[in-house]
């Protein structure tokens, strides 16, 4: 039996993430050898950028209790900030609310108002998770009246132009970043070229940019997808003043629908109308308008808009304050009758250990409700340095080992000689990462004359991800067994 060590000092990802190794001694291996690896180690530093991960999915449950969990997958990738991992996390948790008014999901209460922020905390630089779900009151207290007089009509607000030429209604507080749910009803009786309007979500940066919504120009409507506009039927505005107009979210999307007062679905644009719309941008609701005649003009009827809660305004844009928020209560997009539920988020880390290790979450599960903080900050640094399961290539050297994926099709050699989950050593303070084969398992080299394995190539990759991990420095030792000693 022969007995290889392989120390590496300046191992790094560059150049697929090979170790080249040259011996000053000939090591010739007879036909039909085996070869195991024993004694792994590596010294890493945390990796807080450049961060990559599998698919992780970290199951929510919005109402502890009552609901039952629903999967937020945060997607695969090399993300090269924490910064850049948490708007994905924001993505994904957003992703599993659906505020359809005509939803009948079981999840009560419903979704709407509902958001997920993921962020560092300002006073630990550690990560937190957290939400908010105080919504909507459609009084004027957030926004703004130009051109428009409003008025209480059998118990609907109702807003119309009270002088010909241009009108608006303008909102100080961006639309919920979740549960987006924003209705309205269009009392417009007549299609005339004398009115143009449009409403929905308009950029952050500039109140006359719509981004998301609907528009009319002369007598034909459009949905507006930023700088696309695409013609749909007018039917459905004109003449139906008990149609409820809903802006919402399902399955990651920002949708539009039109209803009726006992619930019938009427029309609703595709799921892919409003492509661009992100949880981690800001939009504010707007509606504008111009009549040239002021005979027969809409008027916009309970405009209801679930708000961004617990916010700040300054220079730099809109943050969140998480130490605003002294309520949990949860409304609709109009208040609910009688006492309004609290509710209690859980968060189960159980399907997703690298994320839940490398943000640095002790635990596996946590809930956050009216018993605790409406945040859960995370107990260590950020430190994506764990791993659960390594591979030995040998890339220079033909093995009888294969792998296949039950994801794709791919199921290949890979000259693996062993796979193997290291240990954070107990003997120092450092990020050394251990492994020892108390059994050696030898896997069977392909050669069938001698070869001489004095110049070697090898790599150390991720399984799940499929690429090299990233070190300081390690070794490991190789045992080579031939035939003729067996």
């Amino acid at each position: 039996m022969k007995q290889l060590k392989i120390v590496s000092t300046d191992y790094n990802q560059k150049n697929g993430g090979l170790i080249n190794v040259n011996f000053n001694e000939t090591i010739l291996v007879e036909p039909n050898a085996t070869i195991a690896m024993d004694k792994f180690s590596m010294d890493v530093q945390g990796v807080s950028t450049n961060i990559e991960i599998p698919d992780q999915i970290v199951d929510i449950n919005t109402n502890y209790g009552v609901n039952t969990s629903r999967p937020a997958i945060v997607r695969a990738g090399k993300y090269p900030t924490i910064s850049n991992l948490l708007a994905e996390m924001n993505t994904a948790f957003n992703s599993i609310l659906n505020t359809d008014d005509l939803n009948s999901a079981e999840n009560t209460p419903t979704d709407n108002g509902l958001f997920f922020l993921n962020f560092i905390d300002p006073k630990t630089q550690h990560v937190a998770m957290g939400f908010g779900s105080l919504a909507i009151d459609f009084t004027s207290e957030n926004w703004t009246l130009v051109n428009l007089t409003s008025n209480i009509v059998e118990g609907n607000v109702e807003l119309s132009a009270y002088n010909a030429g241009l009108y608006s209604l303008l909102t100080g507080v961006p639309v919920v970043k979740g549960g987006v749910d924003v209705g309205l009803t269009l009392r417009y009786d007549n299609n005339s070229a004398d009115h143009t309007f449009k409403y929905g979500l308009f950029d952050s940066s500039d109140n006359e940019l719509l981004l998301y919504g609907i528009e009319k120009v002369g007598s034909n409507f459009y949905y507006v997808n930023k700088t696309n506009s695409v013609l749909i039927p007018s039917t459905h505005f004109i003449d139906h003043p008990d149609y409820v107009h809903q802006f919402f979210v399902a399955e990651g999307k920002l949708r539009y629908q039109i209803y009726g007062d006992d619930k019938e679905f009427i029309y609703g644009l595709p799921a892919g109308a409003f492509d661009g719309f992100s949880f981690n941008s800001t939009y504010y609701f707007q509606i504008l308008g111009n009549n040239t005649l002021l005979t027969g003009a809409p008027t916009f009827i309970n405009v209801g808009i679930c708000y961004q809660s617990g916010i700040d305004i300054n220079t730099f844009g809109v943050f969140w304050d998480y130490d605003s928020f002294t309520s949990k209560k949860y409304l609709k997009r109009f208040p609910l009758v009688g006492v309004t539920p609290e509710r209690t988020i859980l968060y189960d880390f159980t399907p997703s250990p690298i994320l839940q290790n490398g943000l640095g979450f002790s635990a596996v599960i946590y809930d956050v409700g009216p018993a605790l903080n409406l945040s859960i900050v995370a107990e260590k640094t950020v430190k994506f340095d764990t791993f659960y399961q390594l591979a030995l290539q040998i890339p220079s050297v033909q093995l009888e080992s294969y792998i296949a994926y039950s994801a794709s099709r791919e199921g290949t050699r890979q000259n693996n000689i062993c796979y193997f989950t290291p240990q954070k050593s107990s003997q120092t303070n450092k990020s050394v990462y251990v492994w020892e084969n108390y059994e050696l398992v030898f896997v069977s080299l392909s050669n069938k004359q001698p070869i001489n394995l004095n110049s070697m190539q090898f790599r150390i990759i991720d399984v799940a991800t499929r690429q090299p991990v990233d070190a300081e420095s390690l070794s490991f030792n190789l045992y080579i067994q031939e035939k003729a000693l067996i």
